[in-house]
């Protein structure tokens, strides 16, 4: 049995890693917010970080004699990553060179799910996001993934069944055809929406083709994986990087059932 030590070096030159990461993207955003009207920078090491935090004790807090006030109130958010799954699958190469292995894909999926139910059956008044795609989710260094911009999310009223929108709201190809034809939307929404999302994450495919000399329904990306799994080649709807990884025992059945679940949520 071998184990390994971090050295003392180590650490600073991760700290040192993390603060470069982040706090560049902070200061580009502040320099843009404040326009150089004023000094809003402070850098503080991770020593002072520690010392005045008690070691980043979550009781640790600001009280009234505490010797700082706060005259402009903020909001602090969670650092998530500055990649989308929308990154991963088609964007920069930098983001591509970190190929989603399908331990990764599936987690991504069970984390929206979870997010997805949370939003709907949490709040006596169920939220309806609306807009599950893969511009929308978030994804740090680990893959850990965040639902994000709920620009589009809506309450369902007390004691309404649905909602009813004057315009169609979401993206091309995620929208449930009963939501296009009559406005009307609910919980049901998330659901098609979600089942299109999973479909994304199985073959890593946009959800519409625009090639207009296809016909009409088999522009979307539902009809080829149905399509696929009718005439048993499912192989050939799953994202190449999934087949690259080889066999393992239960991998085949675990793909047919994430394709059926998918799919069902067409129904």
């Amino acid at each position: 049995m071998t184990t390994c030590w971090g050295t003392k070096k180590d650490k600073t030159v991760n700290k040192e890693t993390a603060f470069i990461r982040n706090g560049s993207k902070l200061l580009e955003k502040l320099v843009e917010i404040w326009d150089g009207k004023c000094n809003s920078i402070r850098r503080f090491s991770a020593t002072e970080l520690e010392k005045a935090t008690n070691n980043y004790d979550p009781r640790k807090l600001l009280t009234e004699d505490s010797g700082y006030k706060l005259h402009t109130p903020i909001i602090v958010f969670e650092y998530v990553g500055e990649w989308t799954l929308k990154d991963c699958l088609w964007g920069s190469e930098e983001a591509r060179c970190r190929p989603l292995q399908w331990i990764a894909r599936s987690k991504i999926a069970m984390d929206m799910a979870n997010a997805v139910a949370f939003l709907h059956a949490a709040f006596a008044r169920p939220i309806v996001f609306r807009n599950i795609t893969p511009s929308k989710i978030l994804l740090d260094d680990n893959h850990e993934a965040k639902l994000s911009d709920f620009s589009l999310s809506i309450s369902i009223p007390e004691g309404e069944s649905h909602v009813t929108d004057a315009g169609i709201m979401g993206t091309y190809g995620f929208v449930a055809p009963e939501y296009m034809t009559t406005g009307d939307f609910n919980e049901k929404q998330d659901v098609f929406n979600f089942g299109v999302f999973l479909l994304v994450l199985l073959s890593g495919q946009m959800q519409y083709d625009y090639d207009h000399s296809r016909p009409a329904e088999e522009r979307f990306l539902e009809y080829h994986v149905k399509k696929c799994v009718e005439d048993d080649r499912l192989n050939e709807a799953i994202d190449s990087t999934i087949i690259a990884e080889g066999a393992w025992p239960g991998k085949e059945q675990q793909l047919q059932a994430f394709a059926a679940l998918a799919l069902e949520m067409h129904l």
